[in-house]
């Protein structure tokens, strides 16, 4: 983002989509970052902190994953996030909470623990999840060296919704599914709302997903408080 008017062109291009690519940089930030990503992968966890189950074949890190270690949000601002949220995003939220999951195969190596969905949505007059919708920042390191499928998503379909939850998933073809691998360096910014699955584990993987919410909805993660006081006073530092 080195002129305004490239400013502009993402952010129109990141309301369209409603997801872009990044890229972390390569630091010492990041190397901490890693290292501590791949202790957990091979679960060996700092003292006071586990692994417990949330959804089938998959383990999140335990008790509040922002506070296993200072990389975890200090890379964020080292890649300058809080600024693309400020002026790409335009939007107020507030790094509400962070997991931090190994994943494991179906024994069919071909099930997703998590199939085809929004986070956010509105089926029958009935909304489910934060409205407005958040964001978040995925990203999917490769420790088992296998390139492999983490998520998919449908671009644009953050703003093609429709009540009905069988018309609203009927729109996801092949032609207009945009595959995410597994990656080092890799992130994935996106609105929550857009329609996403996750790719069939083939290896066990690891992720690490920053979830940022708005204002009004932070009260609802008043157990991972620190988490958002931390990211405020990271915007006023990086300010």
């Amino acid at each position: 983002m080195k002129s305004e008017d490239n400013i502009k062109d993402i952010a129109r291009n990141f309301y369209l989509n409603g997801c872009m690519l990044g890229e972390w940089k390569q630091t010492p930030t990041y190397n901490k970052f890693m290292k501590c990503l791949n202790d957990i992968y091979s679960e060996n966890l700092k003292d006071g902190f586990t692994l417990k189950q949330k959804y089938p074949y998959s383990n999140d890190v335990r008790p509040a994953a922002w506070e296993y270690d200072d990389s975890f949000i200090d890379i964020l601002f080292e890649n300058n996030i809080h600024n693309i949220i400020k002026k790409v995003v335009s939007a107020n939220v507030v790094l509400s909470h962070i997991q931090v999951r190994n994943v494991t195969s179906f024994p069919d190596k071909k099930t997703s623990y998590m199939e085809w969905h929004r986070d956010s949505y509105n089926y029958n007059n009935k909304p489910v999840g934060s409205i407005p919708p958040g964001y978040k920042i995925n990203f999917y390191p490769n420790f088992s060296e296998e390139s492999e499928n983490v998520l998919s998503v449908v671009p644009g379909s953050h703003i093609k919704l429709f009540s009905n939850p069988k018309e609203d998933l009927a729109q996801i073809t092949p032609d207009n599914t945009v595959s995410i691998n597994n990656s080092d360096t890799q992130f994935l910014l996106f609105n929550v709302g857009l329609l996403h699955s996750t790719g069939p584990a083939k290896v066990k993987n690891n992720r690490i997903i920053f979830n940022f919410n708005h204002e009004c909805f932070i009260d609802e993660y008043s157990d991972q408080k620190g988490c958002a006081d931390k990211w405020r006073e990271g915007c006023i530092k990086n300010a």
